[in-house]
C-alpha cells in the first residue's frame, strides 16, 4: 500500500504542475506580444511620420526651388528689358545731342553777351509785351498794394509796395524809373485798401542753366552763370515746360 501511494502522488501531482507552467508560459507570450506589438507600432507610425516629414520637405524644396527659378527668370528679364531701355535712351540723346548743346549754349551766350532787357530796367509799369524793344525777356506779373512799414527810419510809413513771397516780405517800388525797388523793414499790406488798388507791375524773371525758374528781381538783383534772364525762344528751346506763367518783351 505504501508503495501504491508514493507512485500515486507523483501521478497525481505530474498534471497538476504542468497544467500550472503551461498557463504561465501563455501569459508571457503574451505580454512579450503586446510589448513588442506596442514597440512595432511606435517605430512604424515614427518612421511613417518621418516619411511624411521628409516627402514634403522635398516638396517645399521643389516649390522653393521653383520660385526662385521664377524670380530669377524675371530678373533675367527685368535686366534685359533695362538694357535695352538704356540702350534706347543712348541712342535718343546721341541723335538729339547737338540740339541739347545748342539750347544749353543759348542760356551761357546770354549770360555773356546779352544786356537784360530794355535798357537795363528790371521793374516795370508798363507790360513787357508793349514795349518797344525788340527783345522777349521773361517776366512775373506782381501785384503793387497799399502798404506801411519802417521807410528812411520813420516806422508806420505808408508806401506802394509788392510781394514776391505771398506777403513775407514787401518791396517799396521805385519812385524814379531805372531805380531799384527797396526791402522794406517791418512792412505790411494795410487792411483797407482804396479801389485804386492793387495796380499791376512786372519784375524780371530769372532762370538756372536748365531753365528752370529760380526767382524774380529784386530779390535776385545780378546776374550769374547759375541765375541769368532769358528769352523766351532760349527758354522754349532748353526747358518748354517752363514757358508758361510769364509775360515777354521789352
Amino acid at each position: 500500500m505504501r508503495r501504491r501511494f508514493l507512485h500515486s502522488a507523483p501521478e497525481r501531482d505530474l498534471p497538476a504542475q504542468h497544467t500550472y507552467f503551461e498557463i504561465s508560459d501563455l501569459r508571457r507570450f503574451f505580454d512579450a506580444g503586446v510589448i513588442f506589438a506596442t514597440v512595432w507600432a511606435r517605430f512604424i507610425g515614427k518612421t511613417s511620420g518621418g516619411r511624411y516629414n521628409e516627402i514634403r520637405h522635398q516638396r517645399n524644396q521643389g516649390l522653393m526651388m521653383d520660385r526662385i527659378r521664377n524670380n530669377e527668370t524675371v530678373e533675367q528679364r527685368r535686366r534685359v528689358l533695362k538694357g535695352a531701355l538704356g540702350a534706347s535712351t543712348v541712342l535718343t540723346l546721341g541723335y538729339g545731342g547737338s540740339a541739347a548743346a545748342a539750347s544749353i549754349g543759348c542760356v551761357k551766350n546770354t549770360y555773356i553777351e546779352e544786356t537784360p532787357p530794355a535798357n537795363g530796367n528790371q521793374f516795370s509799369w508798363t507790360d513787357p509785351a508793349a514795349m518797344t524793344g525788340v527783345d522777349e525777356w521773361a517776366w512775373s506779373k506782381v501785384d503793387v498794394w497799399e502798404c506801411s512799414g519802417n521807410v528812411g527810419g520813420v516806422p508806420d510809413t505808408d508806401f506802394e509796395g509788392f510781394s514776391l513771397d505771398n506777403g513775407i516780405n514787401w518791396y517799396r517800388v521805385p519812385a524814379v524809373v531805372g531805380e531799384a525797388p527797396t526791402l522794406i523793414a517791418l512792412a505790411t499790406k494795410k487792411s483797407s485798401q482804396s479801389p485804386a488798388y492793387p495796380k499791376t507791375a512786372w519784375v524780371l524773371a530769372y532762370f538756372d542753366a536748365n531753365g528752370n525758374f529760380v526767382g524774380n528781381y529784386p530779390a535776385i538783383t545780378m546776374r550769374t552763370e547759375q541765375n541769368t534772364p532769358l528769352e523766351g525762344s532760349c527758354l522754349a528751346s532748353v526747358n518748354p515746360n517752363a514757358k508758361s506763367g510769364f509775360t515777354y518783351g521789352g
